[in-house]
């Protein structure tokens, strides 16, 4: 079921239920994975927002390392700002509002971790 949860009872999810997805990409692209904890509390926008603005104010100024590590960090900490907030409209009030008839406001209390890649060629020009 929706969504996948990994353990050691009867209802786990297994492995082999992950859904695989093949995206192009090319370099420059930043890739942002993140638990629960991330896209329950945080909306594809406020990500996507925080990541661009991260990038502009860093492109050609600081390495994409240092600028991936502020990306990471960013979400982090909104990520848990959101969490312990409750009036916020978060992606997991909404879904518990629509999925169980729920009137639920705020974010979700859960583990948040993140990882923010920004691709680069390799020296052959391969991403």
């Amino acid at each position: 079921g929706c969504p996948y949860q990994l353990g050691h009872h009867d209802a786990a999810s297994r492995p082999g239920d992950a859904q695989i997805t093949k995206v192009p990409v090319e370099p420059g692209d930043v890739l942002v994975m993140g638990t629960d904890g991330l896209w329950d509390n945080l909306a594809d926008c406020e990500i996507a927002d925080a990541a661009t603005t991260i990038m502009d104010a860093g492109k050609g100024v600081r390495p994409n390392k240092t600028i991936a590590r502020d990306i990471a960090i960013k979400l982090v900490e909104t990520a848990i700002a959101a969490a312990v907030d409750t009036k916020r409209d978060t992606p997991f009030a909404r879904a518990a509002t629509e999925e169980f008839g729920l009137s639920y406001r705020g974010g979700k209390e859960d583990d948040i971790t993140v990882v923010v890649a920004i691709l680069e060629a390799d020296e052959s020009g391969h991403s």
